[in-house]
């Protein structure tokens, strides 16, 4: 797993293929969102926190999580690349 922390938010992912939000005081997920379809070969490259939200880019698209409440905020295609980038 990758690992992202701030002052607002611990969060992880798992299996390469989900963001995962954990209370820092219970160890226990609040939430769990989808970043891909298939997993990740570098999370940590392929994954910018900023702000309240979180982006992922795999297989030529681009997607865009709240890190408020987990839920997708968008996604967009960008183009044909080969399996990742």
């Amino acid at each position: 797993p990758v690992l992202w922390s701030d002052s607002n938010h611990l969060l992880l992912t798992v299996d390469g293929t989900t963001l995962v939000e954990v209370n820092r005081e219970t160890g226990r997920a609040m939430w769990s969102a989808g970043l891909c379809d298939l997993p990740l070969v570098d999370p940590a490259a392929q994954v910018i926190v900023q702000g309240d939200k979180a982006y992922c880019a795999s297989r030529g698209l681009l997607r865009c999580i709240s890190l408020s409440t987990g839920e997708q905020f968008w996604e967009t295609f960008l183009d044909s690349v080969g399996d990742q980038w």
